[in-house]
């Protein structure tokens, strides 16, 4: 058995969600001695009850995300209707059970609550539990539909030392199984084109030569085949790749923490990318701070050259020929994955997230501009020990436009309510999805007028609301309250 020498390994302590806590890079030397790596081989699911079919119901624990019938949040000691103020004066239209349910697309998976959910049905019962972190203090990122919409890939980690990062995949029904434990740090796996097979990398603990700038860890980049029965096949290592680390992570604001989470650019950590195109080019995400992608030939297993421009929020179109990005300008590039070649895409502001409409071959794009900050240090200071808020609050100005690739229109379709926008998705019928992450304005104010408690505080975080603006409308609808990481099938 070939031994491997030992490396010192390098960590980098992440923001704890909702605390607060100030992020730096921890380097810690651990002396190991390791024998040859062996294959990842998938585990089944730890020993849980069975899927829980979660019924909507005023008592149903955990509270189950509310559709758009009432439009309104409820807290524990005030009620706030979720109508949108919005610059443009346009409001955030009503909807009734019925017609959220017909909007509502299936299948389709949110966190809330820490609890995983998938949606398979416009039903309440078919609102399947799959994954509950509330006990265990994980933490689940990254959710992603197969092509085929028969499995859902996700993963999960823990502050837990003992507990290992996982990639899981689940079927419909939610039954779960892990794919391996140990998962590369935050960052996504991913599907090939006919969904047949799943990619993902695992950390080795072991780092190449630091030439300029941070650590870069040598990560192994594997493949497993999953059937239409959900049997898992014998992982195989395709190659090795290297990943550049000492990130932190998380926001200054607890919207921007949320924001992170929603795969924003508050830090970046968790905006990471992987696209197995129909060529069998790999795009990944090469470093934590998710903005630089390389190519692997998985059909030759070998690395290519990477793309030069600092490229993050990549996202392919729907035949996987033609991908579009921001690059470290803060510009709309376009390309291809077998050329290093990009083309500028002028717009009319600076683009955060960018996206690919899968229907429609429109590009989707958000801004956010941060418009005030305050800080309530001392506020703070009188609260509770147990109150874990950031004593910082930003107010931002975000919208959402649509750009069509073929001519360069660019239209504003949202804009000024809430905190930042993000997940942006088509429909089948050309309806578009996207998250809004609320704004800041309700903490403040029950910070500033000393209405937080030991009891109340969770219920003034920012959570996600998902909108559907249709084809046939020019105002959005409140599909989901808090429902976090809302992913559909492509």
């Amino acid at each position: 058995m070939l031994l491997k020498p030992n490396y010192p390994k390098r960590h980098s302590q992440y923001r704890r969600l909702f605390q607060r806590i100030t992020f730096s890079a921890l380097a810690v030397v651990l002396l190991l001695t390791a024998c040859g790596r062996a294959q990842p081989t998938p585990t089944p699911a730890p020993p849980t009850a069975p899927p829980t079919v979660v019924t909507i119901t005023e008592t149903a624990t955990p509270e189950v995300p509310t559709e758009a019938a009432t439009e309104e949040n409820t807290r524990e000691d005030t009620e706030t209707s979720v109508e949108a103020t919005i610059e443009t004066a346009e409001t955030i239209t009503e909807t009734t059970s019925a017609e959220t349910a017909t909007q509502a697309p299936v299948p389709a998976a949110f966190v809330h609550d820490r609890v995983l959910y998938m949606q398979t049905g416009p039903a309440a019962t078919d609102l399947v539990q799959v994954e509950d972190c509330r006990a265990t203090d994980c933490h689940i990122y990254h959710l992603d539909w197969s092509p085929t919409a028969t499995h859902l890939l996700y993963y999960v980690d823990s502050y837990e030392a003992n507990v290992p990062r996982q990639l899981r995949v689940a079927d419909a029904t939610g039954n779960a199984q892990t794919i391996t434990e140990e998962a590369a740090f935050v960052q996504p796996a991913g599907w090939s084109w006919d969904g047949s097979r799943i990619v993902f990398r695992t950390d080795t603990g072991t780092y190449g030569e630091v030439i300029d700038g941070p650590a870069r860890q040598i990560q192994e980049l594997w493949t497993v085949e999953i059937s239409e029965d959900s049997a898992l096949g014998t992982p195989e290592l395709q190659g090795e790749v290297s990943f550049g680390e000492g990130c932190g992570g998380g926001g200054r604001s607890e919207s921007a923490n949320v924001y992170e989470r929603e795969g924003g650019f508050a830090y970046g950590y968790l905006s990471g990318v992987i696209i197995w195109t129909p060529a069998d080019i790999l795009l990944y995400t090469d470093n934590c701070t998710n903005r630089n992608v390389s190519r692997f030939d998985l059909a030759n297993n070998v690395a290519l050259a990477p793309y030069p421009e600092g490229l993050r929020s990549l996202s392919i179109n729907a035949t996987g020929e033609t991908w579009v990005a921001n690059n470290d300008a803060n510009q709309l590039v376009t390309g291809s994955p077998d050329s290093l070649e990009t083309t500028v895409i002028t717009t009319s502001a600076a683009p955060e997230i960018v996206t690919y409409g899968q229907v429609s071959g429109n590009i989707y794009y958000t801004t956010l501009e941060i418009t005030g900050d305050a800080e309530l240090m001392a506020q703070m200071g009188t609260l509770d020990p147990s109150i874990q808020i950031q004593p910082f609050f930003d107010t931002t100005l975000a919208s959402l436009v649509e750009l069509d690739p073929a001519t360069g229109e660019e239209t504003e379709l949202y804009a000024g309510d809430g905190y930042a926008y993000a997940r942006m998705q088509e429909t089948a019928d050309g309806s578009l999805l996207f998250s809004r992450v609320q704004d800041l304005a309700e903490l403040q104010a029950a910070v500033e007028n000393g209405e937080v408690t030991a009891e109340n505080w969770r219920n003034y975080l920012p959570s996600v609301d998902v909108l559907i603006l249709t084809p046939d409308s020019s105002k959005p609808s409140l599909l989901l309250t808090d429902a976090a990481q809302y992913t559909i099938t492509k």
